[in-house]
């Protein structure tokens, strides 16, 4: 998927369309994506793990 550049140019008269809203979602996620990569750059996987081991007799 490209990264959309430009978010949707929004008028009044603009006869609207379920690609406005597609393409205005695109631009959103492609803005937050550099911002969600610093934050959580490996968002899959196990984020904290504790093992605890005892020694019973």
């Amino acid at each position: 998927m490209m990264p959309i550049e430009r978010p949707v140019f929004w008028h009044q008269g603009l006869f609207l369309q379920p690609q406005h809203f597609q393409l205005s979602e695109r631009s959103l996620q492609s803005q937050l994506a550099p911002y969600q990569l610093c934050l959580m750059p490996d968002f899959w996987g196990v984020q904290r793990m504790e093992i605890r081991c005892t020694a019973g007799g």
